[in-house]
Parts: structure tokens; sequence; C-alpha cells
């Protein structure tokens, strides 16, 4: 005999089980030495890919606050930097090189500022503008890294000729970059793309084609954040890691960088301007704004700049949005330039004091390499991963649920006027197991008495009971003698459930919760499949529970949503598959005979009904669900006692599953073994290996531009799904067209639900250590359109003898549950009643 468990302590030992607690110290040390392994190649892996290839030697450089929000400006060309000023000498503040001297003008107008920025470049030609950009409007900015040229566009210029720099930001595009290579190809014209890191490693191949048709491609940072309101960590992280990765993509470094937003303006633009030229990057600004980017409507608007012999910067975009009155705008721009005399050029081609430092950056493999798999994962992974597991899951649900839909519809519509003729005479035995009921145990008892079914006995076991249980079920049984109580010590629901049926004698017995009030038809309905049962191969008949306080809070009718999708569709497709692996203890009928040829109620799991279920599939029995068949229980009405509940039966069918493992994949069990069982696994696999990767994917995606738009059609597409899945649900119940408000709720709440228990359960088990019961606390609150309980006698005769304390089986604390629905993978736990 099993030794009593007292109430609350761990159960369903004999699956899973590890007493010695090894495998729990074998897990622990695998998942510390996962974690470690982790963390090692995070150390080595990354802090190599931050440090900047261009870094200059030698001087402390400066800050932010020593250099001012806004310095004097000096100088000419499309490249800025901060210059220390000493006496009329230029020095980079960092090299402490001499980069330039002041003329007369300039010392005056520089006063006795420490430092300046400094406009250069156009060594080659003409000048433009002193001080900056013609066009004070610094358009939307864009993407970028570094890359090689060919001498086959844009061949080095004579001194006297003036020369036009393309510049494209936002880059690559996997529709505008191209046109935009097929029109310069056109003219022979060479450019500059400054491309974005998040972009190059998703076309990685545009960049390349870029590099080898002669046009330089250049750093524009990572994600295009503005470095003047970054951290240095996250601006070291933009300039650095995307030059590392142009580097992987196209074989050779740039020294150039285009700063998002230009930098920003005042404060904010020295600081990114410093945060570069720290890193050993020259800035590169430009001479004409198109702001093509805010003109899409109207590309003629945009003007074509001065083309009067001064070399000339233009800023234009190949990426983030539209960009079609570009491509016009350079069907404008190109032949105009041409006609004027311009030559097309790369910024090293036009800026010879840069072309140097370019041309001698070689690519650090290893490192570059590094650099561009950690944007890979972060930028290109996330939307595969994603959509590849949005198409596989919707694709399963899709045909699963189809296939689903269209069983239980046809189960509904064939069914109904069948069964409407069947009946079945003889009484029935009822066993109602009971543990500290006492809110709830005589209003279950008044609306069982009042059955139109012939009862034999309505039998309650009592527990152990530490409440006033007893003394309501003999309050009854004064007024029905057909209610009869064994008492026993505390020793599992399991126990009780064996030690009634052992009571029992009629050929059908019927088991209810003891919370769960019924209809006066539902035992009737339930039976009534044993009448057509000539061979006497029906083993069980499952009822329809439903959420009797549904109406409590947003939790219940939550729950009571569920209850309608997986009784009345899953479990009704699985009912015409023959493959039904869960007859709930809530509200079941069971043929006697059967239960005690497979064992009776099974103390080795915490779901004894799915167990039972299971052991009638093996021995030949069928099991099948009657619709009509209503019971009302109490759902948990708080998060806490929902997740003991949900853990309780994940963990518990994930037991029945594994003792009767060899059910899996044979033949001899039809669908069930062949798909159900294996479908529920991978219900739990799937989740468990992929959830985390879901997670942090989905996380990186919205913190992307763009990001939102990628997930929302996915959680658009499964709430689609659900509605329709939802509304056969309530078509073949008569449940009522409220539920289909709570779609979106179910959705979320349930992939939150469904984390939480894979891995709770899955540890439990690797772990060995088990679960507690932990035993629901019934309020007793029902809604009104629970059946009101009786007040008088409910049975004629007189009233029978109360049955003295039986001894029963010793078991652990077992309760009933039910398992998760199996025909649609992403469902993963299905609940049925409150235990």
């Amino acid at each position: 005999m099993r030794v009593p468990a007292a109430p609350g302590v761990t159960g369903g030992l004999a699956v899973f089980s590890d007493p010695t607690g090894r495998r729990r110290v074998l897990a622990l040390r695998a998942a510390a030495a996962t974690t470690a392994l982790l963390a090692v190649t995070a150390i080595v892996g990354i802090p190599p890919t931050l440090v900047s290839p261009v870094q200059p030697h030698g001087g402390p450089g400066v800050t932010v606050d020593e250099v001012g929000a806004e310095p004097p400006s000096v100088g000419s060309g499309p490249l800025v930097r901060v210059a220390a000023v000493e006496d009329d000498v230029l020095r980079d503040p960092y090299s402490t090189a001499e980069v330039g001297r002041l003329s007369d003008d300039q010392l005056e107008d520089v006063g006795d500022a420490p430092y300046v920025l400094q406009f250069y470049g156009y060594e080659g030609g003409g000048t433009s503008a002193e001080g900056g950009p013609q066009d004070a409007a610094l358009g939307d900015a864009a993407l970028g890294d570094a890359t090689v040229r060919d001498a086959s566009l844009g061949a080095p210029v004579a001194d006297d000729a003036p020369t036009l720099s393309l510049t494209f930001d936002d880059g690559p595009d996997a529709t505008w970059t191209p046109a935009v290579l097929d029109l310069l190809s056109q003219h022979g014209a060479a450019s500059t793309f400054f491309v974005n890191g998040s972009n190059l490693v998703r076309h990685p191949g545009i960049a390349q084609r870029a590099a080898s048709e002669g046009h330089l491609v250049a750093n524009h940072t990572v994600s295009h954040e503005d470095l003047g309101t970054v951290r240095p960590w996250k601006q070291r992280w933009e300039l650095v890691l995307n030059d590392h990765a142009l580097r992987a993509v196209v074989g050779r470094g740039s020294s150039y960088v285009r700063l998002p937003y230009d930098g920003g303006e005042g404060r904010d633009f020295v600081a990114a301007v410093l945060s570069a030229q720290a890193r050993g990057y020259d800035v590169s600004t430009y001479d004409f704004d198109t702001l093509d980017w805010d003109r899409t409507g109207d590309p003629d608007a945009i003007p074509l700049p001065d083309l009067d012999g001064q070399d000339l910067t233009l800023l234009m975009h190949d990426a983030g949005g539209d960009r079609s009155a570009t491509l016009t705008y350079l069907e404008r721009l190109l032949p105009a330039a041409e006609a004027a005399g311009y030559r097309f050029t790369t910024l090293e081609q036009s800026q010879p004091t840069a072309a140097d430092a370019t041309a001698a950056s070689q690519p650090t493999t290893r490192v570059d390499q590094m650099a561009r798999l950690q944007l890979a994962a972060l930028y290109v992974w996330p939307e595969r991963i994603l959509r590849g597991l949005f198409v596989l899951a919707l694709a399963s649900v899709a045909l699963v649920g189809l296939v689903q839909l269209a069983l239980a519809l046809v189960r509904h519509r064939r069914r109904r006027a069948r069964l409407a003729e069947l009946r079945y005479a003889q009484p029935v035995d009822v066993v109602i197991a009971a543990y500290d009921e006492e809110p709830v145990i005589e209003r279950t008892l008044r609306s069982v008495l009042a059955s139109t079914q012939p009862l034999r006995q309505v039998l309650v076991v009592d527990d152990g009971s530490r409440d006033r249980t007893a003394e309501r079920v003999l309050a009854v049984a004064r007024e029905d003698g057909r209610v009869r109580l064994l008492r026993q010590a505390n020793a599992g629901k399991s126990a009780a459930q064996n030690a009634g049926l052992e009571e029992t004698r009629t050929e059908v017995v019927v088991t209810l919760d003891a919370d769960t009030v019924i209809e006066p038809s539902t035992i009737a309905t339930l039976v009534r499949h044993f009448g057509d049962d000539a061979d006497g191969t029906l083993g069980a008949v499952a009822g329809r529970v439903q959420v009797g306080n549904r109406t409590r809070n947003l939790l219940t009718r939550w729950q009571a949503l569920e209850y309608v999708v997986q009784i009345g569709v899953e479990r009704a497709a699985q009912d015409v598959l023959g493959a039904i692996s869960i007859i709930p203890g809530a509200c079941a009928a069971w043929r006697r005979a059967a239960v005690l040829r497979a064992g009776g109620y099974s103390h080795d799991t915490l779901a004894e009904d799915c167990d039972l279920s299971l052991s009638l599939h093996e021995l030949g029995f069928r099991v099948t669900q009657d619709d009509e068949s209503v019971a009302r229980t109490e759902a948990p009405d708080t998060v806490d006692d929902l997740l003991k509940q949900r853990t309780r039966w994940m963990y518990g069918t994930l037991q029945a599953v594994a003792k009767h493992r060899s059910m899996l994949f044979d033949p001899r069990y039809g669908w069930l073994g062949m798909f159900v069982l294996p479908a529920y696994l991978l219900s739990v696999v799937v989740p468990f290996l992929f959830l985390p990767a879901v997670a942090v994917v989905t996380v990186l995606l919205l913190g992307q531009d763009g990001g939102l738009a990628t997930v929302v059609p996915y959680f658009l597409a499964f709430l689609g799904v659900q509605v329709v899945i939802t509304a056969v649900g309530i078509r073949t119940t008569g449940e009522t067209w409220r539920h289909l408000l709570l779609v979106p709720v179910y959705r979320v709440a349930f992939e939150l639900l469904r984390a939480y228990l894979v891995y709770v359960a899955v540890w439990t088990a690797v772990a060995g250590s088990g679960l507690s019961w932990n035993k629901l606390v019934r309020t007793g609150l029902l809604d009104p359109s629970a059946p009101a309980p009786r007040t008088a006698a409910l049975a004629a005769g007189p009233p029978g003898p109360v049955a003295a304390p039986v001894a029963a089986p010793v078991a652990a604390v077992v309760p009933s549950t039910l398992v998760p629905s199996t025909l649609v993978p992403s469902t993963l736990v299905a609940g049925e009643a409150s235990r």
C-alpha cells in the first residue's frame, strides 16, 4: 500500500520522479555551463568589433564643453572636423597633427576661441561657399559604411575641372538602389553611397555591386541614430561596428562617415563630430541638400544646383521610402551637369586629403566577419526567423484548423438528430470526490438530484476534508436517501475516486467534480450513448464543461472563451477521428467494467483522467463526447490560482503521455497514436525550443524602424484564424457570440501563459522534483445562469442510510486534469474544470 499523502504534498511521483535529486543537479550544471559558454563567447567576440580600424594615434582629445555649442566655422568643403587653434595653426585635437592655417581675416573672425569647426576638401578645384552647406536644411539622413571603387567610373579629373560628388544616404534598398545604379551606369557617373549597417546586412549583394561598379560605399552608422544624443558606448557601436561590417561585405575600408541628421544642431552637432573624429573618421557633409525625401509628390520641385564651375557635393537618398522623385531628379541632373562640363566623382576622388587613408584601410577578416555576423543576428535573422516560424505556424494552424472546422461542423449536423432518439433506461451511480468543498458541495448535490436520469446512488467520497464538507453532505442525505457519504483519510483524488468506484454497482458510472453544477438533462444525455453500444466497446463519454463564473472578471471570461474553442472545435474534431485523449473527471460517464479492467484511477500522474482515458484506448475501448451534456464549474479568478492550476494540468498531461509513450506513432491507435499524441508533444517541444527566439526576435523587431509593421500582420493573421475557429465553436456549442470580443485578449494572454507553462512543466520533468497539488479554494460564486439549487426534498422515498467510513488505498494527492489541445500545435492547454 502507498503511504497517505498529506494535503498539498508532491503528487504524481511515478513518472519523471527522481528522489535522489541527481537529475536536478545535472540539469542545473548544464544550464550553468551553457550560460557560461554564451557569456564567454560574448566577452571574447564583441569587444574586438568595437575597436576602430582607423583610430588615430596620440592626443588626449577634447570634450564638448571645451569646444562649446557654437564654435566659429572656417574653411570650405564637404568635410568637417573640430580643430584646435594655436596662433594661426589649426591642429587635430586627437593626433595633434597640423591640419591647416588661418588667414588674417579668419584670425579676426575666430578671435580668442580655442576651437573651430573646419570645413575642408576640394583641393583640386574651385571652392564652395565658406562655412558649410549652401542649404541650411540638412535633410532626412541615412545609413552607412565603407567600400571600394573601380576605374570604370569617375576617373580622376583634371585639376581645373569642376567636380560633382553625388551622395546617397539610407541604402542599400532592394528597389531603389539598383534603379539608381542603373541610371548612374548609363551616364558613367561615379558616386558615394553612405549605407546603414542594418540595410547593408539585408542587401549585401547590392553594396557589393555598387563597389564593383566604381562607387564608394561609406559609413552612415548602424541604425541611423543621432550620435549627438546617445551615450558614448552607443556612438562607438554605431560607427565602428558598421565600419567593420562594411569591410567584410565590400572587402575594403574607408574613413568616410556621414552623420545621421548631419549630426543635429549646436551642441549635438559638435558632440557627433567629435565622436566620429575621435575614432579616426572623416566626417562628410554636403554643399547642396536636394530634400528629395520631402518632395516625393512633386519631383520637379527639386531645384538643380548652381552649375557655375564650383565643386559640388549633393545629398540625396536611395532608401527610406518612395524614392521615385530621386530617380526623376537624377534624369534631369545628370545631363545638365554633363553639359556644364562637370565630371562625376566619388568623395575620395574629389578630396585627395583623405584618399590615402581610405586606400590604405584593409579589412581584418576575422573581426570584420564577426561584426557582420552581429548585425545579421540583429537585423536579418529576427525577420527571417519570425517569417519562417510564422509561415510554419500559420500553415499548420490553417491546414489543421480548416480540417478541425470541417470535422466539427459535419459532426454537429449529423449527430444531433441521431442522439435525440437515444435513451439509456438503467439507473446509474454518481461518484463525487470531495476535499474541503464546504462552500459548493450542497449546491452540486442538489443539481445532481434534480436529474431526469434514474440514479441509484450519489456517492460522495470525503477525502479527509478539514472543513464542514461532511456535514453539508449529511444534510442533503437526510432529505434524499440516494445520497451516501464515504469518509477516508486524505489520500488524494484518485484514491477517493477508486474508493467510490468500488462502492458502485451499476454498469455506467458518472463522475463529477465537487463544484460542478449540472442541468437536469446532463446525466441523461451523457449516458444515452451507452444505449447505442451493442458491442460494449464504448468506454467513456465526456460532457461539455462551461465556466460557471465567467462574469466574475476578465480572467474568467477568457477561460470561458477557451473552453468554447477547445471543446466545441478541437475535441469535437478529435471525436470524429476517434482520438479523444481526455475524458474530464469534472463531467464524464464511464463503463465501470472498462475502468476496472484499466486498473482504475492511477496514482502515477497528476492527470489521472488523461491517464485513464489513454489506458482505455490501449485496451481497445472507444471514447466520445456529448455536446449537450452541460456542466458548469468554478474557474480560477486570480492569476496566481490560474497559473497553479494550468501548471498542474500541463505537467500531469506530460506525465500521462510519457507513461503511454508506446502509443506514439503506433497505427493500432489510429489518429490518436499517429497524430494527436505526437502533435501534443510537438506543441510542447517546439515552443520550448523556439519561444525564446520568438520573444527576442519580436523585441528586436519592435525596436527597429518598421518593426511594428512586420509584427502586426503576423498577429492579425493569427487573430483572424482564432476568430474563425471561435465562431465555429460558438456555433456548435450554442454559446453566446459575445465570446468573439475576447479573442484579441485570448490571443495575447494565451501566448504568455503558454511560455510560462511550457518551461515550468519541462523543467519540473527534467529536474524530477514533482509538483504540489495546491488545491484551489472554492468561493461558491457562479453566474445566475447556473441552475438554481432546490431547497425541498428532491426524490421520493425515505432517506437512505449513511455509510460508515471506509478504508481506501493510499495515494498521492492527484487532481483531475485535461489534456491540452493537440490538433492545433499552437494550443497547449485546455481547461475544463477547476481542481
